[in-house]
């Protein structure tokens, strides 16, 4: 399944994540999504047009490749704390 992110949320984060978005994205484009790093407490994202830079997850909302929403903290694919179900 191919992930998409859409820039949405221009005040989330810490001024870093802020200035990460304004600085390299457009509010509202969708990106197609390269990685996901969940952690605890931090979730950073990498855009395949951004491939080295990595941006904070409350930036964004996601979507599946017919856009439908997808929520990957209840997504075992991205969320290593979930056991999976396949």
């Amino acid at each position: 399944m191919s992930l998409y992110a859409r820039y949405v949320e221009p005040d989330a984060g810490y001024p870093f994540d802020k200035e990460n978005c304004q600085r390299y994205l457009t509010l509202y484009e969708r990106y197609l999504v390269k990685f996901v790093d969940m952690g605890q407490s931090h979730t950073s994202i990498v855009l395949e047009q951004f491939p080295k830079i990595t941006f904070n997850s409350v930036n964004f909302d996601f979507f599946d490749e017919f856009n439908n929403p997808h929520d990957i903290y209840k997504d075992p694919e991205y969320n290593p704390y979930l056991e999976a179900d396949y």
